[in-house]
C-alpha cells in the first residue's frame, strides 16, 4: 500500500463534505501535528493574519462569552482567547491537533474554558458563535467581526 502522502491525485477523495474527505484531511494534519507550530509560527504572513484575527476577536467578544473555533489546529488561538476569559469550543478534524490543543490548555491552566473536540467544520457549524481560524478568515475574505447580542456574525467587505 502506498502511504497517504504518496497517493496520486486521482486517488485523493473529492473535495466534498463527506467522511472520506475529512478522514483524508485529518490524516495529513495528524502527520504534521508535532511540527505544526514550529513551521506555522515561522510564517510571517500567517502570524500577521493571526494577530489581526485575534485582535478582532478580543474587540468583539467579552469574558464569559462562548465561541466556536473551526480548525483550531494546535490550540494557540483557543488558549489565547481563554486566557482573556472567553470560553472556546475548539474543533478540528485532526485527532492529533485536538490532543495538542487539550494539552496546551491544561499546561496553561485554561482547560475549564477550552473544550477541544474532533469535528469537521460541517459538523460543528450548527453552533451560534463562530470564530474561524485566521486562515479561514483570510480565505473567506472576513475583515470585521460583528457581535450582536449573543450571536457573532462575520462581515465580508463590500
Amino acid at each position: 500500500m502506498v502511504g497517504p502522502m504518496m497517493q496520486s491525485k486521482q486517488e485523493w477523495p473529492r473535495f466534498e463534505p463527506k467522511k472520506e474527505f475529512y478522514t483524508h484531511v485529518a490524516r495529513g494534519y495528524d502527520i504534521t501535528a508535532p511540527a505544526y507550530d514550529e513551521v506555522e509560527g515561522r510564517n510571517e504572513i500567517s502570524e500577521r493574519v493571526r494577530r489581526m484575527s485575534l485582535a478582532a476577536a478580543i474587540a468583539a467578544f467579552r469574558p464569559g462569552d462562548r465561541i466556536l473555533e473551526l480548525g483550531c489546529g494546535t490550540g494557540r488561538d483557543a488558549v489565547f482567547l481563554a486566557r482573556h476569559g472567553i470560553s472556546v469550543v475548539a474543533t478540528d478534524v485532526s485527532p492529533a491537533m485536538v490532543g495538542i490543543t487539550r494539552a496546551r490548555a491544561e499546561q496553561v491552566g485554561v482547560e475549564n474554558r477550552v473544550s477541544a473536540r474532533v469535528s469537521s467544520a460541517a459538523e460543528a457549524a450548527s453552533l451560534a458563535l463562530i470564530f474561524p481560524c485566521a486562515t479561514c478568515a483570510n480565505i473567506c475574505g472576513i475583515r470585521k467581526v460583528v457581535k450582536t447580542s449573543s450571536i457573532a456574525a462575520f462581515e465580508k467587505p463590500g
